[in-house]
């Protein structure tokens, strides 16, 4: 199955922008880690500004530089029956708003907890809390996929008996290494064992899976975003 729908509709296209804005979706971008929220919809195009604190706040401008136009932005909205992403660029930018253009089509995910990638091996780890890697290298546990609901991990013999389902795991789940790591506090809850990972190489470990425990709402957005990145890398659009 696909992982992403691109809907070209034009029809569809409004009919789901229009039931951002009834609905009042809830809006991220993978430029900043404030919420975004949806001023109106404009037959294929969408007006954003900053999130108030409440309907009676006064709308707050955008810092200098904070957005800039023609800049490229990936929006992400959710209704009920899933998320679904518009890439465009930063249009029509003022104090407080600016517009994305869906005409070029909207792509569908998959149900917010199904929408799930494959890891290239040493892309993302898992550090469990109290261990080094710096002592303990083996124990760098890496993904081999990612959802927005939860991940499956190589479980090599170093890092010990295999959990106890719903057994909790805490821990930092780095999402980009290097200079420019990128990392959460994850709470993982143990799921099901899926064996060896390599029938051929058992040596490697066993594919197990988690689901996330209360992440945060900044937290679930690096892990979504963290998913588009290597679907683009890899799928491109």
């Amino acid at each position: 199955m696909s992982e992403t729908d691109r809907i070209v509709s034009k029809d569809d296209i409004i009919r789901i922008l229009k039931d951002c804005e009834t609905s009042k979706a809830e809006v991220s971008s993978d430029l900043h880690s404030f919420e975004l929220e949806i001023v109106r919809s404009v037959g294929q195009s969408l007006v954003l500004s900053r999130k108030l604190e409440s309907p009676s706040s006064p709308s707050v401008p955008f810092a200098p530089g904070e957005f800039e136009l023609g800049a490229k932005i990936e929006i992400v909205f959710s209704l009920v029956d899933g998320q679904y992403a518009i890439r465009d660029e930063v249009r029509d930018l003022t104090q407080n708003t600016f517009t994305v253009d869906a005409s070029h089509g909207v792509l569908r995910l998959q149900r917010r907890n199904d929408f799930r990638v494959a890891i290239a091996r040493g892309a993302m780890h898992f550090l469990p809390a109290g261990r080094d890697p710096s002592t303990a290298p083996a124990l760098l546990l890496d993904l081999i996929d990612l959802s927005a609901g939860g991940l499956r991990l190589l479980w090599p013999p170093a890092a010990g008996p295999i959990p106890k389902v719903e057994e909790r795991l805490n821990g930092e789940l780095v999402l980009k290494p290097g200079p420019s790591a990128e990392s959460v506090d994850a709470h993982l809850v143990f799921v099901k064992d899926h064996g060896f990972d390599s029938p051929l190489k058992p040596e490697l470990g066993r594919a197990l899976s988690f689901k996330f425990e209360g992440l945060s709402q900044d937290d679930a957005r690096a892990v979504l975003f963290a998913g588009l990145r290597v679907y683009r890398s890899r799928y491109g659009s």
